[in-house]
């Protein structure tokens, strides 16, 4: 296993209209049925959105992710599957002492889409938004409105209409809009990333791990540090004892949502290493202030895609 990963990281009512033409004429005329198709818009709000929504002296963070778009259930209507999770802070930065909260009912949903109608474009210039049914938090609102671009996501304004009946969908989108979260590139992890354990791997002695990333590769090195307990910070050791490097190849795959109570962290990325010795584990990553968080993979976790760890771990590597 690498030592990378034993570093100290220790539904709702549909609103949808039916899309009929009907020709206007005498009794023979017939009633004719448009073949609807998924707009720009709507495939627009598919991916995984996140928000910091601050109250007092407290903060939230909220996490939508939108699957593909399919046929709805109604004629001129299309679902989606919907997730969504909720995680409390106890300060107004969306960091501290996260906490998921489980009473939203964390899961996936069927969410609907509906007619584009207008709004008055202050928001972004954004002109036309997509009716929408489904969760959202902290309540349920059958009647709203959603639109994305290419980074941000809006639900309706509720501030007049409350989106709990069709006459008061809003007519308006929020100014606070949802993060689009996307992957890691190689570009974000190339350098040196290190860390420093006190008292290891005797009392007065330190060690450190240092991460060196390519494009595509990744380089480990464990150095002790004989009398000083800082990796020679502050005090000159008395002995320096480099490790062989152990050298992977690497590859990063998608993003996947993580519950938001290390660093407020919500978005990390699948990483996948092999080499010669280890062979192959299947990771998370995640890169927050300059500091570089991968998944616990203690004991048999990470060995195969299936057991990729799901959450990361409370520890960093700080890029030099």
């Amino acid at each position: 296993m690498n030592k990378i990963s034993n570093f100290s990281l220790k539904s709702a009512s549909i609103l949808i209209a039916p899309m009929a033409l009907v020709a206007c004429g005498d009794s023979s005329t017939t009633a004719t049925t448009t073949t609807p198709t998924v707009t720009a818009a709507m495939t627009a709000v598919v991916g995984t959105w996140a928000r910091c929504n601050v109250t007092g002296t407290t903060s939230n963070k909220v996490v939508f992710t939108f699957g593909a778009i399919t046929s709805g259930p109604r004629t001129g209507g299309f679902s989606t599957q919907q997730s969504s999770q909720k995680t409390d802070f106890t300060d107004t930065t969306c960091e501290d002492d996260g906490k998921l909260d489980a009473s939203i009912g964390i899961g996936t949903s069927l969410s609907f889409l509906g007619s584009s109608v207008a709004v008055d474009g202050t928001v972004a210039g954004i002109t036309a938004a997509t009716q929408y049914s489904g969760q959202s938090i902290p309540s349920t609102e059958d009647f709203d409105i959603i639109v994305a671009n290419a980074t941000q996501l809006f639900f309706g304004d509720k501030s007049t209409n409350n989106a709990t009946t069709l006459a008061l969908q809003p007519t308006q989108i929020e100014s606070a809009a949802y993060t689009k979260q996307v992957a890691m590139t190689s570009a974000e992890l190339i350098g040196t990333w290190s860390s420093c354990d006190e008292d290891e791997p005797t009392t007065g002695s330190s060690t450190k791990i240092a991460a060196t990333f390519t494009a595509s590769t990744m380089s480990v090195v464990e150095t002790v540090f004989g009398g000083t307990t800082d990796c020679g910070a502050t005090t000159t050791a008395t002995s320096t004892t480099p490790g062989a490097a152990e050298i992977s190849n690497y590859t990063l795959g998608s993003s996947v949502t993580v519950n938001g109570t290390f660093f407020g962290i919500t978005n990390a990325t699948q990483f996948n290493t092999i080499d010669s010795n280890s062979g192959q584990e299947f990771n998370l990553i995640a890169i927050e202030n300059r500091q570089l968080i991968t998944g616990d993979t203690d004991g048999t976790a990470g060995d195969t895609a299936a057991d990729r760890p799901t959450q990361i771990e409370d520890g960093v590597l700080t890029k030099e």
